[in-house]
């Protein structure tokens, strides 16, 4: 959906069509009980996110009802992570690490 959103984008944008997708984290949903069941708590548990919690079916769809509003009537061809900001930690997470690190070394 992502790659299909992104080559599309300015074929439907002629026609106004605006084209977003949102990459939903970790949500209180029945399935995460059954991949509870299925693989445990602990598997659940190594999806940390920086918030510290899983997201509330409520939050995924606000995200869903503001692309789908007049105030998102110029976002077109884009990704949303609705994700805690898991995607953000593991992508800038070590670059943090080290710039922590560099500058304990100069005090």
């Amino acid at each position: 959906m992502i790659l299909y959103g992104m080559a599309n984008v300015a074929v439907l944008g002629a026609k106004g069509i605006r084209i977003n997708c949102t990459a939903p984290g970790v949500t209180d949903t029945p399935i995460l009980d059954q991949l509870r069941s299925a693989y445990g708590q602990e598997f659940l548990d190594s999806f940390q996110t920086p918030l510290g919690r899983v997201a509330g079916a409520d939050e995924q769809a606000a995200v869903l009802v503001f692309l789908n509003s007049g105030a998102a009537s110029y976002i077109t061809g884009q990704v949303i992570w609705v994700d805690g900001g898991s995607v953000a930690e593991r992508g800038f997470g070590d670059m943090s690490d080290a710039r922590e690190a560099q500058r304990r070394k100069a005090e």
